[in-house]
């Protein structure tokens, strides 16, 4: 389970007073766990894209969480594996070029 410290006091140094069990990440949170602005994630969420979120509160002033097994699932589903393709080796392009110079050499004579 992932654990945050608490804020620092306002006007005090930063020592950390416990670990808070995470569940909930606020807009900044999940653009810092997704890597990626906090304008994306808004407008993900007006297109209807991106991951799922909650609304807590009405009207304007609601605030959006995001659940973080929700973002790590949503993140892990958009990991593209690389399936090396058989006809992009070194062999096959040396292999397609000696066939296709062989094929030039044979309309010539």
């Amino acid at each position: 389970m992932q654990t945050t410290k608490l804020p620092p006091a306002r006007f005090g140094r930063y020592e950390p007073l416990m670990q808070v069990p995470v569940e909930y990440l606020d807009e900044r949170g999940a653009s810092e766990y997704l890597d990626i602005p906090i304008r994306t994630l808004q407008t993900w969420r007006y297109r209807g894209q991106g991951p799922e979120y909650e609304r807590v509160g009405d009207g304007p002033k609601a605030r959006v969480r995001y659940h973080v097994a929700v973002l790590a699932a949503w993140q892990h589903r958009r990991i593209h594996r690389v399936v090396p393709n058989p006809a992009n080796t070194r062999a096959a392009r040396v292999a397609a070029l000696k066939k296709n110079a062989q094929g030039h050499a044979q309309g010539q004579q």
